[in-house]
């Protein structure tokens, strides 16, 4: 299964995501724009895992010990690509999310996991290979606070030909 650890959000902030990628879209030639249950904050990514590891991926997130936090959500930004970028929303308040995820990938690393090891960079993927109209500066606002109380191990897969993200499993904070 491909799999991947995240922050999930609640529907009142992935309503503001959403609305926030409808603009988006209305400025663009054309786009992978993220459908709105998908909305997530990826900490770490780990690709194909096999069942039994999902119990050791389980153990690891049973043992993280952190409390309960709010992101703030805001500003956006690009990374450039040649066949169209990717725009998002960042995190105004990083810290305490990237604590989580250091702590949560030398874990998984202590446990034996490879995955992709990019550095984090908090963000939430509003839309990929986007070709805006015109090279005008978009000014896409959303301001929203997030609890964070909960990490979870996510199955991605793709059915009927929509992405579908489904919680395998779920650690309370």
């Amino acid at each position: 299964m491909r799999a991947f650890i995240a922050v999930d959000f609640c529907d009142e902030t992935k309503d503001k995501l959403f609305c926030t990628a409808n603009e988006l879209k209305t400025f663009s030639i054309k786009g992978n724009f993220t459908r709105r249950e998908n909305f997530h904050l990826t900490l770490a990514f780990l690709g194909e895992i096999s069942l039994s590891e999902v119990e050791k991926i389980k153990a690891v997130l049973n043992k993280i010990e952190i409390r309960p936090f709010e992101l703030l959500i805001g500003g956006t930004g690009v990374f450039k690509r040649p066949n169209g970028n990717i725009f998002w929303i960042g995190i105004k308040n990083p810290d305490e999310i990237e604590q989580l995820c250091v702590k949560l990938r030398d874990d998984l690393r202590s446990s034996g996991f490879k995955f992709d090891d990019k550095k984090f960079s908090p963000h939430i993927t509003l839309g990929r290979e986007v070709l805006l109209k015109d090279n005008s500066v978009l000014d896409l606002k959303i301001n929203a606070t997030e609890k964070v109380n909960k990490i979870s191990l996510m199955k991605s897969e793709r059915i009927s030909g929509k992405l579908i993200y489904t919680e395998v499993f779920a650690k309370k904070l």
